[in-house]
């Protein structure tokens, strides 16, 4: 193994996604990013089911420094501001040749306008098909500020603060 890289998003934006995602109410997501019993499962059943722990527990499970493998840690806002750079340093992290022909060409292709329009007329495999919410939403950052309770916005912070602060 080169290295592995660990994508994490920000657990405040995570539940909305996660909440469109599955469909459930956002308060019963954040129930399930703080319950160490937690499965990454679809409910109608289309996969396996996946043991995640909490939302902590499963990035301090990526980025603990003792894994027998070095692991990048990608902010997703990070990679949303900067595709280019990110994508670099991903390579870089792997010992990847760095093409600068093929890096743009990838992160044009990834471009989340892009991925929208894709889905809209091909579909996406990871999405149910019969779910009519697009599986690329939104791909913003920051999001939560907009979207969650202060009480909601507390339970995720007091769940998860120690691991957010660690990463920024």
């Amino acid at each position: 193994t080169r290295g592995g890289i660990y994508l994490v998003r920000d657990p405040r934006d995570v539940a909305i996604s996660y909440h469109h995602f599955l469909d459930l109410p956002i308060d019963e997501i954040i129930d399930n990013m703080g319950s160490n019993t937690h499965c990454l499962a679809r409910p109608d059943g289309t996969n396996v089911s996946i043991p995640t722990g909490t939302w902590s527990e499963n990035v301090q499970s990526w980025t603990n420094p003792n894994s027998p493998f070095p692991t990048m840690v990608v902010r997703y806002e990070d990679l949303l501001a900067d595709p280019t750079k990110y994508f670099r340093l991903m390579l870089e992290h792997i010992s990847w040749p760095v093409d600068e022909k093929r890096l743009a060409s990838a992160v044009a292709a990834t471009n989340f306008d892009k991925l929208q329009k894709q889905e809209q007329f091909e579909g996406f495999s990871e999405h149910d098909t019969t779910d009519k919410t697009p599986f690329f939403r939104k791909g913003q950052a920051g999001q939560w500020k907009d979207v969650l309770t202060k009480t909601q916005v507390d339970r995720i912070e007091n769940d998860h603060g120690e691991v957010m602060t660690r990463l920024g």
